[in-house]
């Protein structure tokens, strides 16, 4: 076999194994719903809007449906409280009504008119109106002003909770977008380089050269619609990370949208004691808020349900005002004419349930229910900090990652730069050659992937201990 063509099927070695390798080292990215198009337009469309991840984050903070749901979720806890707060001041009930009023004559010793004859020749207007005023309920209202009032702080943790879910996916997103275009750029190189090939070849033909054949070219061919293939899946995943990203921060459809990142490189986190990110985590997570005031919450709640078993004391205003035309208004206050009268008094009384099985089921649940939370209260606090261990663990991992695969691609390198020298001395084997060009582009990708895994364990370690929030929600 001639020297030209050793070289020649070393080509077409060293191509097989790129596509290979890459095809092998391509990174899933998160699914989201809708492609991001590639619009081709005639006329010049303006500039995309750039934003960094730190303004990818603002933005999806103020724009992102979930934490916008949150937030409708305290409105409506503050709701809740306001109006049970409102139980302390007067209640006033009024009742007005019309009606048939039967004719009543005479007065109360003698009337043409009888009781059991109804004769209806006119109607009669009612107004009925009481003011009552709490004075003591042993404890049901201010308890149960209470449980509202810390079910608003619940509900307030809430969003801190689905904030740091989003600003997670953020970074998620944001970074795979990175990835993926890093991946872009190897394969288009080798796309490039495979082009180089591909008319050197078409040029030995030309020039009628013995030592390559039309078959030659169409295995090139071949493998070069399979990296098309490749970089189209590429392509791909870097737009539905752009459609993920936008999505998230709530960029609106068609606005031209684009990440400020442009190489992807590990975040500059100096790292604790592991220790202390647990104990951050007690501190700032919100899980933690949400279930000491919900405690506390079910606590009142369980106090409100006890002290039903007293009345509640009030102070307040009765009163009555009726007419009839057709009925004869008779002064005497011993006889009583609903149709046609007129009063008012002030009264003191007690408002008292005597359903005391059903009090004693509603204390046994409110009871239950905080046991509940309790025991959930157990789950967080064994479960979250073996959250903030993981994601501690997976920075360390990927950071000795970074280092060995940098090492590795960069002595992957040296390897290709001397068996190329080597080769073209044709003292080095094409075996040689192919092995450290498909090594350094496999250990090259694998740097990128482990850049990616550092800065989305940081993410998720800023989600674990509660400090991705603050940030934000001062």
């Amino acid at each position: 076999m001639s020297y030209r063509q050793r070289r020649l099927g070393l080509v077409v070695m060293i191509w097989l194994l790129v596509i290979l390798s890459l095809g092998g080292a391509r990174t899933p990215l998160p699914r989201a719903g809708g492609l991001q198009g590639q619009a081709l337009a005639a006329t010049p469309s303006p500039p995309p809007l750039v934003l960094s991840l730190e303004e990818c984050i603002r933005r999806a903070l103020e724009q992102n449906p979930e934490i916008r749901e949150a937030r409708a979720g305290v409105q409506v806890a503050q709701s809740t409280r306001d109006a049970v707060a409102a139980n302390r001041y007067p209640q006033i009930d009024l009742l007005a009504a019309i009606g048939p009023s039967p004719r009543a004559r005479g007065n109360h010793l003698f009337s043409p008119d009888e009781k059991d004859d109804i004769v209806i020749t006119d109607i009669f207007a009612r107004i009925d109106a009481s003011i009552i005023q709490p004075l003591y309920t042993f404890g049901k209202l201010s308890n149960g002003i209470k449980a509202a009032t810390h079910a608003v702080q619940v509900e307030k943790a809430q969003v801190r909770v689905k904030s740091a879910e989003i600003i997670r996916k953020v970074a998620e997103f944001y970074y795979g977008l990175v990835l993926a275009r890093e991946l872009q750029t190897l394969l288009s190189e080798a796309q490039t380089e495979l082009d180089k090939a591909r008319r050197r070849i078409q040029q030995l033909l030309e020039e009628g050269s013995e030592t390559v054949t039309e078959m030659d070219l169409f295995k090139l061919d071949t493998f070069r619609g399979q990296l098309e293939k490749f970089l189209n899946e590429a392509n791909k995943s870097a737009a539905l990370a752009l459609a993920a990203l936008r999505m998230t921060i709530g960029m609106a459809p068609g606005t031209p949208f684009d990440i400020a990142t442009k190489r992807l490189v590990p975040e500059k986190y100096p790292l604790q004691a592991l220790s202390e990110y647990i104990e951050t985590s007690r501190h700032l997570r919100p899980e933690f808020t949400q279930l000491r005031e919900g405690l506390a919450a079910r606590k009142a709640l369980i106090t409100v349900a006890r002290r039903a078993y007293y009345p509640d004391v009030f102070i307040g205003v009765i009163a009555g005002l009726a007419n009839a035309d057709n009925r004869t208004d008779i002064d005497n206050p011993f006889i009583h004419d609903p149709f046609n009268e007129s009063f008012a008094t002030p009264i003191l009384g007690l408002r008292w349930s005597l359903n005391f099985a059903a009090t004693a089921a509603k204390v046994r649940g409110a009871e239950a229910e905080y046991r509940k939370l309790l025991e959930k209260k157990a789950l967080a606090e064994t479960g979250i900090p073996v959250q903030v261990e993981q994601a501690y663990r997976e920075i360390v991992e990927a950071q000795q990652t970074i280092t060995a695969t940098e090492k590795a691609y960069k002595a992957a390198r040296k390897w290709l730069v001397a068996a190329q020298a080597n080769f073209d001395l044709g003292i080095g084997e094409a075996r040689d050659l192919a092995e450290a060009f498909t090594e350094y582009l496999k250990m090259r990708a694998e740097n990128f992937r482990a850049i990616y895994r550092f800065n989305l364990a940081v993410a998720r370690l800023e989600q674990a201990t509660g400090m991705s929030t603050q940030e934000y929600h001062r």
